[in-house]
């Protein structure tokens, strides 16, 4: 893909930073480009990993702390301390947006 076809779809703003970093090399701009993408690509797969691990971690310490295998399921019981604190916090955030 050459940049001009690049450009198209991901725009000239976006593009001009690359551009610069190539001292003006529009080459040089659309390799940096793909690069970038590559890099992130890999940091999210190890953002996903520690996303996973972390979300075990927090399931793992709640079922221990509330005796509860099953924690989530009953703190979202109608009338539960959750569902409270929920229907609160909807019923503020309705009164933010209907003020006029």
């Amino acid at each position: 893909m050459n940049y001009a076809q690049l450009a198209a779809l991901a725009s000239e703003p976006r593009l001009k930073r690359y551009k610069i970093a190539c001292a003006g090399s529009k080459d040089g701009a659309v390799e940096l480009y793909f690069k970038n993408i590559e890099l992130s690509a890999e940091i999210f797969k190890m953002i996903s990993v520690f996303e996973v691990f972390f979300r075990n971690r927090i399931n793992n310490w709640l079922r221990a702390e509330l005796g509860d295998d099953d924690w989530l399921r009953t703190m979202a019981q109608p009338g539960s301390d959750l569902d409270v604190r929920a229907n609160a916090t909807f019923s503020i955030l309705k009164k933010l947006l209907t003020k006029k």
